[in-house]
């Protein structure tokens, strides 16, 4: 009997979520991995989330095509590539005696977690939104159509096709995303492919936390974040300085890393979802987050 195709597209893989596991249970062959989690959407706090149930959306990474092989081939390719490599990747993060890496290594490395960063359904949503609050915002009642600025039409819009206008365009941009991600993973790969490797193990007795949005990145020519456990984070940083650095080389436990810090930038990276090893460390990251917010406003803590 043929497969059933796949529906839930996890744009935080199962496999990485799998590291902040609490707990696990074997239903029928299947291992199943039980995370901390809270829901800023629906202020819910879950100590005890199915890892599969959270961080996908209905066929994210399906391709526009009457054959199943092209359309389940990004999917595909993620479980035979990035996911399937992902247990290597992190053997070599959390390996404390490991310092020199092959240029193989550093590429996994490198990749990984720029990939993370751009197979993300936030990107999706950010163009989604965009256009939505365009069309919404456009005022139909002096014009059916929306024009570029060469006269073009760009939406033949008429007052009850408004949601339709808007559905159409949402898949176009996913489309979009799903043939524009890869390319831009591999060629932000190879222009950050010498940047230094910085590898911290938590000091403190907070551990890291992650969320749905788990690497930090404020600009793509900058650094980029990621935890990888409740214990270790990942950063990888242009040496924008020329400092003396060996690209063989990871730097490990750099004794200013505040895992609170973090985590606060973590919750306020997230879309939605907060996960983490406990609620405690979730909390206390809401916690840093909200006087983080006040302290900023001025207004008395």
């Amino acid at each position: 009997m043929e497969n059933k195709e796949k529906k839930n597209h996890h744009f935080v893989p199962q496999i990485y979520l799998s590291k902040f596991a609490h707990s696990t249970e074997l239903k029928g062959k299947k291992k199943h991995y039980f995370v901390s989690t809270y829901d800023k959407n629906e202020n819910i706090e879950n100590s005890k989330n199915d890892v599969k149930n959270i961080c996908f959306k209905s066929k994210l990474y399906t391709i526009d095509s009457s054959k199943r092989e092209k359309r389940e081939s990004i999917e595909n390719f993620y479980a035979e590539t990035i996911e399937n490599d992902y247990n290597r990747f992190y053997n070599i993060i959390t390996n404390d005696k490991k310092i020199k890496i092959s240029i193989e290594e550093r590429g996994l490395i490198i990749t990984t977690i720029i990939n993370l960063h751009l197979r993300n359904f936030f990107w999706v949503k950010a163009i989604n939104d965009f256009w939505t609050d365009l069309i919404k915002g456009y005022d139909i009642s002096n014009s059916v159509s929306i024009y570029g600025e060469n006269g073009e039409v760009f939406f033949p819009l008429e007052e009850q096709r408004v949601e339709k206008v808007i559905s159409t365009h949402k898949e176009g941009n996913k489309q979009i995303f799903i043939k524009e991600h890869l390319q831009k993973t591999l060629n932000l790969s190879k222009s950050h492919c010498n940047d230094i490797i910085f590898v911290d193990k938590v000091t403190n007795d907070i551990g890291f936390v992650t969320s749905d949005r788990p690497v930090i990145c404020t600009n793509i020519s900058g650094s980029f974040s990621l935890p990888i456990d409740r214990n270790y984070i990942l950063t990888v940083m242009p040496n924008k300085e020329k400092a003396d650095y060996n690209p063989e080389n990871i730097i490990r436990n750099n004794p200013f890393i505040d895992s609170k810090i973090f985590n606060l930038m973590q919750y306020e990276n997230a879309m939605r979802h907060i996960i983490g090893f406990n609620l405690n460390e979730i909390k206390q990251a809401k916690s840093d987050y909200e006087k983080a917010n006040i302290a900023n406003s001025g207004f008395p803590q």
